[in-house]
């Protein structure tokens, strides 16, 4: 079976939540993206993390896989003020000339789509995400969001 890393970052929990789901469901390894302090717990965090966000800030980060050893990476992110939170875009723009094909995920509180968030990746990566898919944080955490991971899912598997 080809090796298939999900990376992602969580500051709440969310997303790390649909990540280990998706992983299960592909028999993928995974990585927790990583700040070395935390940036950002709590309110300050929260606007701190908009405010990098909004000013495409790269952050340090950790992580203990490098994707260069997988065939096809998935990244998970928060979506902080309509775009992908900084510490995803750290791991990109870090490994953007390691990694093969991509798909990505992303949770907002919203719920949209956020399509830019795509051109966020390829932006990063020269890459086009072979497949994408949003959730709302609502539906992950009233346990709704299993149809559509599953989608997510076959259309990953359809790639590799």
């Amino acid at each position: 079976m080809t090796k298939v890393l999900v990376a992602y970052y969580s500051r709440l929990g969310t997303t790390e939540e649909l990540a280990r789901q998706l992983a299960a469901r592909l028999g993928a390894e995974i990585d927790t993206i990583r700040l070395p302090s935390p940036v950002y717990a709590g309110l300050a965090g929260f606007w701190r993390g908009i405010w990098h966000a909004l000013r495409h800030h790269l952050p340090d980060i950790a992580c203990e896989r490098d994707p260069v050893g997988y065939a096809f990476l998935v990244v998970g992110s928060p979506v902080w003020a309509g775009r992908l939170s900084a510490p995803v875009r750290a791991y990109l723009a870090r490994f953007a000339d390691h990694i093969g094909p991509i798909a990505a995920f992303w949770v907002s509180g919203s719920g949209r789509a956020y399509p830019g968030l795509a051109l966020e990746i390829e932006e990063l990566t020269d890459r086009v995400p072979l497949t994408t898919s949003s959730f709302g944080r609502r539906e992950v955490l009233e346990g709704t969001a299993g149809d559509k991971l599953d989608v997510l899912a076959r259309d990953i598997r359809a790639h590799f």
